[in-house]
């Protein structure tokens, strides 16, 4: 089971004895969707289809190395960023329609987090202990916050400020202008799952086993809820409720206010890919290769799809078409408002 085989990896919060196979997420644009993959491309498929477009590098070039981020989209461009446990993590910017890389940077160590773009500032975390923020235009390094440990949180920004976990165990605030230090707040464990910010409050779940509500300005604790396992993906929310997932397979919707647990959900294995709030519905995918859809009301469950293999990187969707991908190089599309399968490619990147 991966939450056993992940033990020796993350009870040190240490990667070295990680062998990286890569689960690049992937981004949506209108009809095009871009995916990074296990061989080390990023490769662009019909969002209708899954008919293959290009390829980066091409076909008759040497790979990149595995992808874990998934590729951001950024005003024409697409920024990426490779894992390697061996060298220094490299992000790059490629037009979006393919092409000559236009800039690349080394930020000291493996990605694992997805990039975010604020404006005009990219924001990558890296496995050497860093968030780093450059601009989005050249790459240009403007500014880089230490850590106790790796940073494989993406970040969130809001009002101004960068919200992102370490594996340290800290939940950190750093002033988005220059990277100065605002607050930190320090959890039993580490933290992978990009935060989420509500009116005021940051939401982030730890591998201490609890999900916390915390003061956007201050950092200062609201409440705290305990799951059932370690809690690895970020917290999302329609609005009314935060919706959190571990990897034991459980799934929480909890009340913004006090961390009351509303309704509480079982599905088929860990999870590691971030819930997708829907219209009605909350999609969530397994690592044991299922995709779910529960409704927001009530968490049960209205259907369920075999992938085939697991599902660890964060979903993208649009007007209830879901896109995923899996670890044995295959993207799927389905819609799940209706139920319906409506096409997998495979062996994407090989």
């Amino acid at each position: 089971m991966l939450v056993v085989a992940l033990v020796p990896l993350l009870t040190a919060c240490g990667t070295d004895r990680f062998s990286p196979k890569g689960w690049s997420g992937l981004a949506l644009d209108g009809s095009k969707l871009y995916v990074g993959t296990a061989s080390g491309r990023i490769v662009l498929l019909e969002a209708a289809t899954g008919s293959e477009v290009w390829s980066y590098p091409a076909r008759d070039q040497d790979p990149l190395g595995p992808f874990y981020a998934a590729p951001l989209l950024a005003q024409g461009s697409l920024v990426a960023a490779t894992y390697s446990a061996d060298s220094e993590g490299m992000v790059f910017a490629i037009p979006s329609d393919g092409g000559i890389q236009t800039w690349a940077l080394s930020v000291g160590g493996a990605v694992v987090g997805e990039p975010t773009l604020a404006g005009e500032t990219l924001l990558i975390g890296s496995s050497d202990g860093s968030m780093n923020a450059m601009e989005r235009a050249t790459g240009a390094r403007l500014w880089r916050f230490e850590t106790g440990g790796k940073v494989w949180s993406s970040a969130t920004v809001a009002d101004g400020v960068v919200f992102f976990g370490s594996l340290d165990h800290w939940v950190y605030a750093v002033r988005l202008r220059d990277g100065a230090p605002l607050w930190s707040f320090e959890t039993g464990g580490g933290v992978f799952g990009a935060p989420l910010v509500l009116d005021g409050t940051v939401f982030v779940g730890s591998f201490d086993r609890n999900i916390y509500a915390l003061d956007a300005e201050t950092g200062v604790e609201q409440w705290r809820s305990p799951s059932d396992q370690w809690v690895w993906a970020g917290p999302v929310s329609d609005g009314e409720s935060v919706y959190a997932a571990t990897l034991g397979g459980t799934v929480y919707a909890l009340d913004p206010a006090t961390g009351g647990k509303q309704w509480t959900a079982e599905v088929s294995g860990p999870i590691l890919a971030q819930p997708l709030v829907l219209e009605d519905s909350l999609a969530v995918a397994t690592e044991s290769g299922r995709f779910h859809v529960l409704r927001l009301e009530s968490g049960i469950e209205s259907w369920v799809f075999n992938v085939g293999d697991s599902v660890m990187a964060n979903m993208v969707g649009s007007q209830g078409i879901v896109y995923m991908s899996s670890t044995d190089g295959s993207v799927t599309a389905v819609n799940a408002l209706r139920g319906t399968s409506l096409w997998t490619s495979r062996d994407v990147g090989e």
